[in-house]
């Protein structure tokens, strides 16, 4: 995967469709039994309308259901007074939540997504379980020897992930110079609820720490530049106008479907596509975080 150039950090995604929330509200029109006698006195109207602000208020709250693996039913149930017989009346109000890998599957069932990753007892490590697409992080980096990230889609397709080293790359001449290498033994740190971190990944030309994001809907792979580069682009024969960072990673996966991405600035990407569009890698980008 390819980048923009950059100063600070290199962000990739593995990644399905963008999450999107549909609404709607509709109002279902609830049959409330009358009193029998249709003129009440006014005694009898307040304990016809106590009866049903008890029933609709024990059904008040937002109740969630499952449809697939990309989206939710929320229904909620509130009293509204009709305008003909003063009597308030329970109205259903719905909308369809739409996200990628919004739920999954477990024991059978459909569960919520979780945005977690907890840390493992056995062997080390750590892991995010809760969610389509399950993730394993290594406790340390091995510069390829064993795999840093190993992703298992719902299809059961294995993909092993490892950083290798950042490079110079020049689009317009092809050549490319080595920066920095992966820091064998780097211990990984569980931040948060969701990110694992690789402080000191690198040693060479650059120092850097390596960030994985995990989500409901994504992992994300950041490569945290915290030091300028040893020397620019220009110092290796390399044009700075069309040079970027590129963190290579060594991927043990069956073949991808490869679709050319835009060219930005000169710079081009592909999208690599495994598991039939279940799980995707797009064009990383580069971004400063202001520090």
């Amino acid at each position: 995967m390819n980048t923009h150039p950059c100063r600070d950090a290199i962000r990739h995604k593995f990644l399905v469709p963008v999450a999107v929330i549909l609404c709607c509200s509709l109002v279902a029109q609830a049959q409330v039994a009358q009193p029998d006698n249709p003129v009440a006195t006014d005694g009898a109207n307040q304990v016809s309308n106590l009866v049903t602000v008890a029933s609709v208020n024990a059904d008040s709250a937002w109740h969630s259901t499952p449809i697939d693996q990309n989206s939710t039913e929320w229904t909620k149930t509130e009293p509204i007074t009709n305008a003909v017989t003063g009597l308030l009346e329970p109205h259903i109000r719905r909308y369809i939540e739409v996200s990628s890998s919004l739920n999954f599957i477990s024991n059978g069932a459909l569960q919520r997504s979780a945005d977690l990753v907890e840390l493992m007892t056995n062997g080390g490590g750590a892991a995010a379980l809760q969610g389509p697409t399950k993730a394993y992080f290594a406790p340390t980096l091995e510069g390829g020897a064993d795999p840093t990230l190993t992703l298992v889609c719902s299809t059961n397709t294995v993909i092993q992930i490892s950083p290798i080293a950042v490079y110079y790359v020049d689009d317009s001449s092809g050549k490319s110079v080595l920066l920095s290498s992966i820091r064998n033994g780097a211990e990984g740190e569980l931040v948060g609820q969701n990110q694992v971190v690789y402080r000191g990944s690198m040693e060479g030309g650059l120092r850097s720490d390596i960030r994985f994001t995990y989500t409901h809907g994504a992992c994300e792979a950041d490569l945290l530049v915290l030091s300028q580069p040893v020397a620019p682009p220009e110092a290796y024969g390399l044009s700075p106008q069309n040079t970027r960072l590129e963190l290579l990673h060594l991927v043990t996966a069956p073949l991808p479907r490869m679709t050319s991405g835009p060219t930005v600035n000169g710079l081009s990407d592909l999208t690599l596509d495994y598991d039939a569009g279940g799980l995707q890698f797009p064009q990383g980008y580069a971004f400063s975080t202001g520090d």
